[in-house]
C-alpha cells in the first residue's frame, strides 16, 4: 500500500513538470524554450496586437524657433487720399473680399474741384501760348521778330505746358474721365479704389469724416501673397542654408504640419532679441492668417534609416527589447523576447541596427506582455 502511494506522487510530479514546459495547441503539445512565451490568437486580437518589420523612414535634425505669418511686399497695401476731402460713402466692411479697382470710398473735395478748374484754365492757356509761340517762331524765321521775343514765347509755352501736364496727371491718378472735363463737366467727388486684390483687414474711415492728404483709411492684404518670417537665434544661424525644409503648424492644430523652405537669410542681428530674420514663401491657403505666430522646425539634416515604431520596443534598464513571432500555430503564436540595438530617435520611431535580424516583430499592443 505504501509503495502504491509513492508511485502516485511520483506520477503527479512528472505531470506537473510537463505542464510547465509545454503549450497545448488543440490536441498537440508544443514545448516552449526558456526564452519563449505563447500568446493565444484570442489574446492577440483582444490586445490589438499587430505584426510588422523594420521600415525605412526619414530621420531629421532640426532647429526649433518661432515664425510670423505676414504679407510679402506685394501682398499688402495701405489706402490713403491723394488730397484732403470728406468721406461721402463707404462701400465695404472689414473682411470683405476685394478685387483690384473696386471702389472703396467716395470723397468730395474743394481741392479736387479747384484742380479741375486749374486743368481747364491751363489747357485753354496752353492752346493760346502755343499759337503765340508758333507765330513768334514764324516771325523770327522771316527775320521780322527778334530772338528775345521768341525766347520769351517759348519760355511761357513750356511753363504753361508743364502746369497742364501736372494737372492732367493728378486727375488721371484719380481715374477721372478727362474727356468729360474737356467737354465742360466738373466732378464734385472722386473715388478711391482698391490697389490690389485681397481682403479688407483694416478700415479707419467714417461717413462725413474730413481726411487729410495721405491719412491712412484702410489696409488690404492679399492672402495669396503671404510669407513666413522666422526669427533664428544667432547661435543657430550658421546651420541654416537657403533651401532648407521648414515645417510649421498652426496654433491649435499641432498634429498637422505645413511645409515650405528657406528663401532668404538675413544679414542683420536684432540686438534686442539676438535673432536674425529668415523668410520662407507660403503657398495660398485659406487657413493662413496674417499676424499669426507659429512654431517652426527647420530641417538642417535628414537621413533615411531602418526603424520600428516606438511602441514596438520595451526598455529594461539600459537595454531595449522587442517581441518576435517565431512560430504561428492554429490557436497561438510562439513569441521570443530579443534584445535590440538602437540608434537615432524621434517622437514616433527608433532606428534599428542590424534590421535584417528582426522580422515579424509585434509592433503594437505589447504593454501587457
Amino acid at each position: 500500500m505504501r509503495n502504491i502511494f509513492y508511485i502516485s506522487l511520483l506520477a503527479i510530479g512528472y505531470l506537473f513538470a510537463a505542464c510547465t514546459n509545454n503549450s497545448v495547441d488543440g490536441n498537440k503539445e508544443t514545448t516552449l524554450a526558456d526564452d519563449q512565451i505563447s500568446i493565444t490568437k484570442q489574446q492577440f486580437e483582444h490586445e490589438g496586437m499587430e505584426i510588422g518589420n523594420p521600415e525605412i523612414r526619414e530621420f531629421s535634425k532640426s532647429i526649433s524657433c518661432n515664425g510670423l505669418i505676414k504679407p510679402t511686399i506685394n501682398g499688402i497695401a495701405q489706402v490713403s487720399l491723394p488730397m484732403s476731402g470728406t468721406i461721402e460713402s463707404i462701400s465695404y466692411n472689414l473682411g470683405s473680399k476685394l478685387s483690384k479697382g473696386q471702389i472703396l470710398f467716395s470723397v468730395s473735395s474743394m481741392e479736387f474741384i479747384q484742380l479741375q478748374q486749374q486743368y481747364i484754365e491751363a489747357k485753354a492757356k496752353l492752346e493760346y501760348v502755343n499759337a503765340e509761340y508758333e507765330r513768334k517762331k514764324d516771325l523770327y524765321n522771316e527775320k521780322i521778330g527778334s530772338e528775345k521775343e521768341l525766347k520769351a514765347a517759348e519760355s511761357e509755352f513750356l511753363s504753361i505746358q508743364s502746369q497742364y501736364h501736372s494737372f492732367k496727371l493728378q486727375l488721371e491718378k484719380l481715374n477721372i474721365d478727362l474727356a468729360q472735363i474737356d467737354g465742360g463737366k466738373i466732378y464734385k467727388s472722386f473715388s478711391i479704389k482698391a490697389p490690389i486684390n485681397g481682403t479688407l483687414t483694416k478700415q479707419f474711415a467714417v461717413l462725413g469724416q474730413f481726411v487729410e492728404q495721405n491719412q491712412s483709411l484702410a489696409e488690404i492684404i492679399n492672402s495669396n501673397e503671404l510669407q513666413l518670417e522666422i526669427a533664428i537665434f544667432q547661435d543657430d544661424i550658421s546651420e541654416i542654408e537657403k533651401g532648407d525644409a521648414v515645417l510649421f503648424s498652426l496654433s491649435g492644430d499641432l498634429e498637422r504640419s505645413f511645409k515650405t523652405e528657406i528663401q532668404s537669410i538675413g544679414k542683420a542681428l536684432n540686438q534686442n532679441t539676438k535673432t536674425i530674420t529668415c523668410l520662407a514663401k507660403l503657398e495660398a491657403n485659406n487657413q493662413f492668417i496674417s499676424g499669426l505666430m507659429v512654431p517652426v522646425h527647420i530641417i538642417t539634416d535628414s537621413k533615411e534609416l531602418w526603424s520600428l515604431p516606438n511602441e514596438a520596443l520595451v526598455k529594461d534598464g539600459d537595454s531595449y527589447f522587442v517581441y518576435l513571432i517565431e512560430k504561428e500555430e492554429s490557436e497561438q503564436y510562439l513569441v521570443k523576447k530579443v534584445e535590440i540595438n538602437i540608434g537615432a530617435k524621434n517622437k514616433s520611431f527608433i532606428e534599428v541596427i542590424n534590421e535584417k535580424d528582426f522580422k515579424n516583430v509585434i509592433v503594437k499592443g505589447i504593454y501587457n506582455l
